[in-house]
């Protein structure tokens, strides 16, 4: 999670992650420990990448965090990231950060002052860890608080901040296009 000495709509630190391994005698340990490399701030929100899952055997793949992300996982894959996103109008957006995370033309408006309305073909659990956020659905908007979970199941929508403290939330995105269900 962010720094506790962050402020309602101040600095954000990248999140730190544990990552376990099993080392040469067969035992767990942590493989790696520290700030995430995944970590963008494009100013009305940040991003904290966690892990890239490429849905082979999790003991033996390889960390494909960086500075650059992708909306969606890889496919038969998932993703785990820690948004923070701050009220509107709050933080100037920063572009040139906003162009390391790709989403690959699902979002509807490419504008990144508005709501960013998508639809993408994952199920994603969204956990939110702090302050409020505003899910955007075609029947209107749902408030989440801290304690609430969303799954979303590949349908169209979008996040807004109404305010007035930062929301942090934890996404889990799950790449559902090539499984097949019997």
């Amino acid at each position: 999670m962010t720094s506790e000495n962050s402020k309602k709509t101040g600095n954000v630190n990248p999140s730190r992650r544990i990552v376990t391994g099993i080392d040469s005698k067969g035992r767990s340990h942590a493989q790696i420990d520290g700030p995430t490399p995944g970590f963008i701030d494009y100013g009305r929100a940040a991003s904290s990448e966690i892990w890239i899952d490429m849905g082979s055997e999790p003991s033996s793949q390889e960390d494909l965090v960086s500075e650059q992300q992708r909306l969606t996982p890889p496919e038969g894959g998932s993703v785990c990231r820690v948004f923070t996103m701050r009220p509107e109008g709050m933080m100037e957006i920063k572009n040139s950060e906003s162009k390391k995370f790709k989403t690959d033309g699902i979002m509807e408006n490419h504008e990144i002052n508005g709501p960013r309305w998508h639809t993408t073909a994952t199920i994603d659990y969204g956990f939110v860890l702090k302050g409020q956020i505003e899910l955007l659905l075609d029947d209107g908007s749902h408030i989440l608080g801290a304690g609430d979970v969303v799954v979303q199941r590949a349908t169209r929508h979008a996040w807004r901040n109404p305010g007035p403290d930062d929301c942090e939330i934890a996404f889990v995105l799950i790449d559902r296009t090539t499984r097949t269900v019997s």
